[in-house]
C-alpha cells in the first residue's frame, strides 16, 4: 500500500521496511500483509505490474505462520485465490514458505494432494534443528518439492552470533 495510506500503529504494516528494506527503485508502496483472496490477488497484480508480466512461475504464500494469517489464507480465501490463478493459467505453481515446520505441516494436512507443488522451509531442518522432518516426510508423500532455507542456522554453524533471527540460545550454543 503506499506510505502515505498506513499507518504505523496497523498490524499489517511490515514494520522492517521502515528499517532499512526500501523498494523505491521498484514501488514507493510498503509492505502490508493481507492473506486474504482479495489480498492475495491484489498482491499477484502488483507484481506483474512492476515486473510487465501477466503470468508468474511460481506463487509463495510466505509467512502466514499465525492464528490471523491461518485464518485469512485458509477461510477468507487466499488459499482458494491461489488455486484460482493456478487454474487460470497466471501462476504454474502453489507454494508455501515459512520457518514454521508445524504452520507449513499444517496447510498441506488441510488440503487435498496436489494443493501445493513446492514449499520452501526455513530454518526446520539442519545440523542443529530437525523438527522439520515430519514435514519432508509428507511432502515425499504427497510429491511436494522442498526447498530448504537457512541450512547454516542463520548463520550460527558458520560463526554468527544469529540464530533465528535472534541471538544464540546456550543450548544451541551447546550443539554448536
Amino acid at each position: 500500500k503506499p506510505v502515505d495510506a498506513v499507518s504505523m500503529e496497523d498490524e499489517n504494516v511490515e514494520k522492517g521496511y521502515f528499517d532499512g528494506f526500501k523498494t523505491e527503485k521498484y514501488h514507493s508502496n510498503v509492505p502490508y500483509t493481507d492473506y486474504t483472496g482479495d489480498g492475495i490477488r491484489e498482491s499477484f497484480r502488483q507484481s506483474c505490474e512492476r515486473m510487465k508480466l501477466d503470468k508468474i512461475h511460481c506463487l509463495r504464500l510466505h509467512d502466514a505462520e499465525n492464528p490471523k494469517r491461518w485464518e485469512e489464507a485458509t477461510e477468507k480465501g487466499g488459499i482458494e485465490a491461489m488455486l484460482q490463478l493456478h487454474a487460470e493459467g497466471k501462476i504454474n505453481e502453489v507454494s508455501l514458505g515459512m520457518n514454521s515446520s508445524e504452520y507449513l505441516l499444517k496447510y498441506i494436512r488441510k488440503y487435498p494432494t496436489g494443493t501445493f507443488d513446492t514449499i520452501m522451509m526455513a530454518g526446520c531442518f539442519n545440523l542443529i534443528d530437525q523438527d522439520g522432518l515430519e514435514l519432508l516426510q509428507e511432502c515425499q508423500a504427497r510429491g511436494i518439492k522442498v526447498t530448504n532455507v537457512g541450512i547454516f542456522a542463520s548463520g550460527a554453524l558458520w560463526g554468527s552470533t544469529h540464530y533465528k533471527y535472534d541471538g544464540i540460545p546456550p543450548e544451541v550454543a551447546d550443539k554448536i
